[in-house]
């Protein structure tokens, strides 16, 4: 399937789904917030669903010449956290601050206030099921 326009939807419905399930846990753990409230931006849908483009060609790439799997989540937690910082950075220019900036601020991890390097392993978990989910779709009629 060849449908950038479908999987550019999906993946911004799963980026913000993700993104409300694992603000709500972390909250859970980290604040006792018993709700398991969750939240994200309107702004992400169009941040996630632009990482389509990115698996159409770096799947096929990582598929083919048979990296394993944790090679492939260091890569794409990579690729995803130089989004965010690139996008960030965007919201900053446009919008005087990137959402998510409130919740990073102080953290001895952060980099530039926009990503966090102990999220790696979380982006490297969403990238694995964004490869899923592209390949999964890429093998459809």
């Amino acid at each position: 399937m060849k449908n950038i326009t479908l999987e550019m939807i999906i993946m911004g419905s799963l980026g913000v789904t993700a993104e409300v399930m694992f603000t709500s846990v972390f909250d859970y753990f980290s604040n006792k917030k018993k709700h398991l409230t969750g939240y994200s931006y309107p702004i992400m849908f169009p941040i996630y669903a632009a990482m389509a483009p990115m698996f159409e060609y770096i799947v096929p790439e990582l598929n083919i010449n048979n990296i394993n799997v944790f090679s492939r989540a260091v890569v794409y937690a990579g690729l995803i956290m130089t989004g965010e910082l690139i996008s960030g950075y965007l919201l900053r220019i446009f919008f005087n601050e990137a959402p998510w900036e409130e919740h990073y601020k102080g953290k001895p991890d952060t980099i530039a206030g926009l990503t966090r390097l102990s999220y790696a392993p979380f982006w490297g978990l969403f990238g694995l099921g964004a490869e899923l989910m592209h390949n999964s779709l890429t093998h459809l009629p």
